[in-house]
């Protein structure tokens, strides 16, 4: 259980990192993505930092206002570290599956722009 719980820290602390470098190439002040989500600044950093975690509907926000994809976000290195893991048990073989969903609802909003 440990593996897996450092394993998805791993995740969380790279998309963080990711969303920042994402923000930053795209020359885009933590302030003005903070106001268009509606939320503060503050709350931006405590994101990119790792003291609060991404839910998917906020990383979609959070893309949106980027104008990108969601999986410019993820990167493909977390992509890959998602999908080569074996899974455990049937709550590992559930998440891969909700992934794969994700990935494909990503696929839907990219293709309706």
């Amino acid at each position: 259980m440990a593996r897996q719980v450092d394993g998805a820290t791993s995740l969380c602390a790279e998309l963080s990192k990711r969303l920042r470098d994402v923000r930053l190439e795209r020359r885009c002040s933590a302030a003005k993505l903070a106001a268009a989500l509606g939320i503060t600044t503050q709350d931006i950093q405590r994101y990119e930092d790792g003291r609060h975690q991404i839910t998917v509907p906020v990383l979609i926000l959070m893309c949106e206002a980027l104008g990108v994809h969601p999986m410019e976000v993820i990167g493909p290195s977390v992509k890959s570290h998602i999908l080569e893991r074996r899974p455990q048990n049937v709550i590992d073989e559930q998440l891969l599956v909700a992934q794969r969903r994700l990935e494909d609802i990503c696929t839907e909003i990219a293709g309706a722009r």
